[in-house]
């Protein structure tokens, strides 16, 4: 019994199979590389897993489903860093097309005869995926460090001595062109509260 057409040889299905797995053994290892230095780019207060377990994706069958999981941690991830960090970027969920395209092609795998021909046509999503994650990671990285060197500056200029003086200085000038400014009536209750209300109205 012939179970393919004359025009289909199991040939081309064992060159497919063969071009898939040597695909899948080149391009996903640097895929999840990608995944891992986004997630340990991203604080882990809003981290969504520990970056070491996107490796678990290279467990045959279970990696299937943990792909999506790790495709959606980097994405929750990354949009709540640049939401905390107060940047805001085009992609509402950074990469989640380009990875969920990826991850629905590359199941199609286990369809039987054609799926291997969808399999392979996973990797060009996969690939884009890739490099998004990357660009988002080093935009992302970029902004940490830009803040990190600012509020240290902003704390390492700051002269502290020089704002004690300036703001005794400035207290000694009220005083003398007002006296009477810091003094309570004294009909009028004398609490820290009311005292700051008095300087506020004058």
């Amino acid at each position: 019994m012939q179970l393919l057409p004359d025009y289909l040889d199991l040939t081309l299905f064992r060159i497919l199979w063969t071009i898939c797995f040597l695909s899948w053994l080149i391009i996903t290892p640097l895929w999840l590389m990608a995944m891992y230095r986004s997630l340990e780019t991203i604080d882990p207060v809003v981290r969504k897993m520990p970056p070491a377990n996107v490796w678990l994706t290279m467990i045959p069958l279970f990696g299937f489903v943990w792909q999506f999981i790790v495709a959606n941690a980097v994405t929750e991830g990354l949009k709540e860093e640049f939401t905390r960090r107060g940047v805001i970027i085009r992609d509402s969920k950074p990469g989640n097309a380009s990875g969920l395209s990826a991850n629905i092609l590359f199941c199609c795998t286990l369809i039987p005869l054609f799926g291997i021909l969808i399999g392979v046509a996973s990797f060009i999503p996969r690939i884009i995926h890739l490099f998004r994650i990357k660009n988002y990671t080093a935009q992302l990285q970029h902004v940490i460090d830009v803040q990190n060197n600012y509020n240290a500056n902003d704390q390492n200029n700051f002269d502290w001595e020089q704002y004690r003086e300036n703001a005794m200085d400035a207290v000694a000038m009220i005083k003398n062109e007002d006296p009477d400014r810091f003094k309570p009536k004294p009909e009028e209750p004398q609490s820290p509260e009311e005292d700051m209300d008095r300087w506020r109205k004058k």
